[in-house]
């Protein structure tokens, strides 16, 4: 008797009904399932493959510092293809966001070249056979 009355029930605003593939329209997939895809694909995956693509190119340093640049990215890409509107006070922070990592890069850079030896003026020694 319960099992009855609860499957009987109506489903209210908000709750999901969960229905098998075959009872969709004609798609294999429905657009919520697709939005996700994309959004895992776009959002996760690719991003995580060029990040660790950077690593094998640059210095840990350097790429965490460059990875500093990504919320500014985020907002720049949201005005360009969302058409949101950028705030003052958004503007200023992108711009002292991209400065400071500018700024941190390049110290980075000169301090690391000021501790490394210059190989070309050290003599080389044949390996031992």
């Amino acid at each position: 008797m319960n099992e009855h009355r609860n499957s009987s029930r109506k489903r209210g605003r908000g709750q999901a009904r969960f229905e098998p593939a075959e009872s969709r329209d004609r798609w294999l997939i429905s657009y919520a399932d697709l939005v996700t895809l994309l959004l895992a694909l776009f959002s996760t995956l690719i991003p995580f493959a060029l990040f660790y693509a950077g690593l094998r190119r640059l210095p840990a340093t350097q790429t965490g510092i460059l990875a500093t640049a990504e919320p500014v990215i985020a907002v720049v890409s949201a005005a360009l293809f969302l058409g949101e509107s950028l705030g003052f006070m958004q503007n200023v922070g992108a711009v002292m966001v991209l400065a400071a990592s500018a700024m941190t890069s390049a110290r980075d850079s000169t301090s690391s070249r000021r501790e490394s030896p210059d190989r070309s003026a050290t003599p080389r020694t044949p390996k031992a056979p």
